[in-house]
C-alpha cells in the first residue's frame, strides 16, 4: 500500500557554482504486503525528470518497521 507523500515541498536553492534554482523534495513511505516498509526520499530541480533527481531508499523488515512505529508513537507530541 503506497501512502501519499509525507512531505512534498519546493524551496529556493542554488547549485554548487551558485546558479539559482528551485529544488523539490519528496519523502514517501510504502507498506508492502509482507509487512516491510520502504522509506524513500528524492531531491531534484523542480520539474526535473525522475532520472535527474537524487534518490535514497531504505527498506525496513516487518520487525524493524514495528520498532520504528513504536519509537515514533511514544515521542511527546507525536501522532501517526
Amino acid at each position: 500500500m503506497s501512502l501519499d507523500p509525507l512531505i512534498e515541498n519546493t524551496w529556493p536553492a542554488s547549485t554548487i557554482d551558485g546558479v539559482p534554482a528551485v529544488v523539490r523534495g519528496i519523502f514517501d513511505l510504502t507498506c508492502d504486503p509482507d509487512g516491510s516498509v520502504t522509506m524513500s526520499f528524492s531531491v531534484g530541480l523542480a520539474g526535473a525528470a525522475p532520472e535527474d533527481c537524487e534518490y535514497t531508499e531504505f527498506v525496513f523488515s516487518p520487525k524493524q518497521a514495528d520498532t520504528l512505529a513504536t519509537v515514533l508513537a511514544i515521542r511527546p507530541g507525536a501522532s501517526l
